[in-house]
Formats: structure tokens, C-alpha cells, sequence
């Protein structure tokens, strides 16, 4: 972001060739001096900052042994460890959400919305006298990811038309060129979920439809924009299209038991260890499987190895877990 933000002409060119040519992600220009990064991977991110954001507390300060005089540079670089140290988690959090918003998916953001729906819901029912303190928290943590972005791309100041509040107000509500192109998809991706809707019609089936978007209509003859595919951003009806009803119910049963194993988990107040030690990091995982299935809404992850390696690892969570507590 600070290389797009301030126009370093000697690196600039090749960053967004690597990105572009690689496919790994999207960099557009939101306003003069203010870029959109958008990774896939910045996935994690979000399921990190919904990982973590159970565990994060406040731990005691222990006081260091005084060792005499220290010089200057060297006792702020033990203060800076010592920070560091205790607040990782902290940090950790504010960098992730930093990433997340810099990506402007909403996509993302419904995601957001969606683990924050859940957690506030959890700490209602389960956690009354927490609600305050962990929404001063989360206050705290978007404040200083808001004010991140901000160093990177006002640092040194340049002039631009636009903030980076009303440039996220304008992400939020403007239906823009991906919006509309997704809207378009619905109606051919309907008609060919209907030829087969049971059994679906397998893996590399394709759809054509009409995208707005100007690369795309930049590359079709006539700039008629009639672009074929066999990948949608409609994620579920994706899955419908080549796995059919009966793929979606197993894929999405398999979900529902992960996520209700973990659930019980999380309330179980039987076993002391599990209640003391683990409870935290098994709501954190709730959370952000619960904001990656909003996220799947718009944007395929259920179906793409970055969602599906992060379903693999959490099922052996879940297995392991279910050991321990067996035994």
C-alpha cells in the first residue's frame, strides 16, 4: 500500500505486473494516492483476527530486575521487547485488521459483521459483565487499524480529493463494476443449476454471461463483454452448479458438525481444563468459521483450497479435541 500510496515509480511497475501476472490478487486505484490491495489470502487475516480476538487480554506487568545503569539505546530496545511481548496478541489483532479493511471487500466486511454479530451474541448470552470491556476493546483495535492506513498513506502528506473515511463510505454503498457483472451472473448460473440439480454438473462446467467489467470487455470482440467461466463469485450456487443438492447437503452437514462439536465444547463446564485453558481458542476458531461462510456468500472459499485447507485443519482440531476429552 505505501509503495502504490506514494508513487515509487522504481518499484511500482513491477509489483503490480507480479501481482497481476501471478493472479494472486487485485491492486485498483480507489482515489489519487489511495489503492485497493486485495489478496486472496487475506482470508487469514480475517480468521486470525477472529482466532485471536477471544484470547487477547490484558496480562499483568511484571516489573525487570534493575541492572544499573543501562545506556539510552539499549534500555528502550529491552522496553520495545518487553512491549512487544506482552502485547503480541494485541498487535496482532490491529495488523490483521488493518489488512482486512485495506482489502475493501465487502465481501470481507460481511464477514466482519457476521463474527462480530456471533460474539456479541455469545457475550449476551454467556458473558454480560465482558460485553463493555471487550467492546472497548474491539473500539481500541479498529481505531489504531484506521489510524495505520491512515500513517501509510498520508505520510508524507499529498494532496487528494478524498478521505479514507468517505472512501469507505463509497466502497460500502456504490454497486460498481463487480457488483453489477455478479448481478448478471445469476440468471445463466440459475438456468444451468435446473439441467442438473440433484447430482450437479461436475467440476469445470461453465457458464457464459455479460460482465461489465473493463478488462473484460476490453478482451471480448465488439466489447460485448460475453465472458464464459467455471468460476463463479456466487459461491453457494457454484457448489449447487457442480456438486448439486446432494454435494451442498453432505459438504454443509459436515460444517454443521464441525461447528456443533466446537459449540459444545465451549460450553462445556464439566472439564476444569477445557474450561481454563482451551475455551477461549475454541470460540475464536467458531467465530472465524462463522465469518468465512458469510464470506463464501460473495466470494468463493468453500471451494478453493485456502477455505477448504482451512475446513481440513480445524477437522483435526475437532478430532483431537474430541480425543482429549474422551480420554
Amino acid at each position: 500500500l505505501y509503495i502504490f500510496s506514494h508513487q515509487f515509480i522504481w518499484a511500482l511497475p513491477e509489483v503490480y505486473l507480479w501481482v497481476r501476472d501471478t493472479r494472486v490478487g487485485e491492486i485498483t486505484m480507489m482515489s489519487s494516492n489511495f489503492y485497493r490491495i486485495f489478496i486472496q489470502s487475506q482470508v487469514y487475516a480475517l480468521l486470525a483476527f477472529f482466532i485471536l480476538l477471544p484470547i487477547c487480554h490484558r496480562e499483568e506487568s511484571h516489573p525487570e530486575r534493575d541492572d544499573g545503569a543501562i545506556p539510552a539505546h539499549k534500555n528502550f530496545a529491552r522496553l520495545l521487547r518487553h512491549f512487544v511481548a506482552r502485547n503480541d496478541k494485541f498487535i496482532l489483532l490491529t495488523t490483521s485488521l488493518s489488512a482486512v479493511i485495506i482489502s475493501f471487500s465487502r465481501s470481507f466486511w460481511l464477514g466482519l459483521a457476521a463474527g462480530f454479530g456471533i460474539y456479541g451474541l455469545y457475550l449476551l448470552l454467556y458473558q454480560r459483565k465482558q460485553i463493555l470491556r471487550q467492546i472497548l476493546k474491539i473500539v481500541v483495535i479498529a481505531v489504531l487499524s484506521l489510524a495505520i492506513i491512515f500513517v501509510i498513506i498520508a505520510m508524507p502528506p499529498k494532496i487528494s480529493g478524498d478521505n479514507l473515511g468517505s472512501l469507505i463510505s463509497k466502497r460500502a454503498t456504490i454497486i460498481e463494476a463487480a457488483g453489477s457483472s455478479r448481478i448478471n451472473m445469476l440468471k445463466p448460473l440459475a438456468q444451468s443449476i435446473i439441467k442438473h440439480p440433484v447430482i450437479g454438473s461436475g467440476f469445470g462446467t461453465t457458464v457464459t454471461y455479460k460482465s461489465v467489467d473493463q478488462r473484460l470487455l476490453a478482451a471480448t470482440a465488439g466489447a460485448s463483454g460475453e465472458y464464459t467461466t467455471y468460476a463463479f463469485e456466487w459461491a453457494y450456487l457454484d457448489l449447487l452448479l457442480k456438486i448439486g443438492l446432494v454435494g451442498v447437503f453432505i459438504y454443509l452437514l459436515l460444517i454443521f458438525k464441525i461447528l456443533q462439536i466446537l459449540w459444545q465444547n465451549i460450553l462445556n463446564k464439566n472439564d476444569y481444563e477445557l474450561r481454563v485453558t482451551d475455551y477461549r481458542l475454541r470460540l475464536g476458531i467458531f467465530l472465524a468459521f462463522i465469518s468465512l461462510l458469510a464470506v463464501n456468500i460473495f466470494t468463493p472459499y468453500l471451494n478453493h483450497p485456502l477455505g477448504i485447507g482451512f475446513i481440513l485443519i480445524i477437522s483435526i482440531f475437532v478430532l483431537q479435541d474430541n480425543f482429549k476429552i474422551e480420554n
